[in-house]
């Protein structure tokens, strides 16, 4: 069987890291820095209102798509998630441990 393909770098030149993200353009574009913040440290009312609103819509999808109701949503089950590395991003709501949900049927 022929060797392979030579390769244009000396064989003692380490191969370029990824762990930087500097030599994949699409890996930072896929893996995102975030901090997760409790419900009660919001940054301000509109924070807050918005971090809300994510829960309650993704509450609303888990029903409509399917048919779990989360069962304990409380202030402990919704975190605030920030992206420090990403200008102008807002924090988004997350909900938690929907550890037991509740399954529905639909009559």
């Amino acid at each position: 069987m022929p060797d392979p393909a030579p390769s244009s770098a000396p064989p003692d030149t380490p191969a370029p890291s990824t762990a930087d993200n500097t030599t994949t353009p699409t890996a930072s574009k896929r893996v995102r820095t975030v901090h997760i913040r409790s419900l009660v440290n919001f940054a301000d009312s509109r924070e807050l209102a918005q971090v809300m609103l994510d829960a309650v819509t993704a509450h609303k999808h888990l029903y409509e798509d399917a048919g779990i109701l989360h069962g304990d949503i409380n202030p402990n089950t919704i975190a605030i998630c920030a992206f420090p590395r990403e200008p102008g991003a807002r924090a988004v709501g997350a909900l938690l441990d929907c550890d037991e949900p509740l399954r529905t049927v639909k009559v």
